[in-house]
């Protein structure tokens, strides 16, 4: 390999590490900026105004978040997400709810138990099970 093709791989490698660290950054953000205003008392964030029925990923994610910081240590399922917003009068697509559960938990801001979501400071140890006892 010709050292111009190495430097352009080393470039691109950190061009996708740093695109990857942004994404989280971005979440990490998104979390604060929603605790905020549920902290100020703003309730759950309304969603912008896009097509009949969509709600921007911004803020579908800010309301996710909101519902978990809402949701404290009992945490919530990705069904529980879709009814709460409901009843809040924002209408959540299931599989949408669900895809981004899963990339904030992959992103290290949420755990997941196998059957609820917590913000991480939220999630407790985990039980360990010890010599086979439940």
């Amino acid at each position: 390999m010709s050292g111009k093709a190495a430097s352009l791989r080393l470039l691109e490698d950190r061009r996708n590490q740093l695109r990857a660290e942004l994404g989280t950054v971005k979440a990490r953000l998104d979390e604060v900026e929603s605790l905020l205003r549920v902290m100020g008392g703003e309730g759950m964030p309304e969603p912008s105004v896009t097509a009949p029925g969509r709600t921007k990923r911004g803020d579908l994610n800010n309301i996710v978040l909101s519902l978990c910081e809402q949701a404290g240590e009992a945490g919530l399922s990705s069904a529980e997400c879709v009814e709460k917003a409901s009843k809040a009068g924002t209408a959540l697509k299931p599989a949408s709810v669900s895809s981004l559960l899963s990339r904030l938990k992959a992103d290290g801001v949420l755990m997941y138990d196998g059957e609820r979501y917590r913000l991480k400071r939220f999630a407790g140890p985990r039980n360990a099970v010890m010599g086979g006892a439940l």
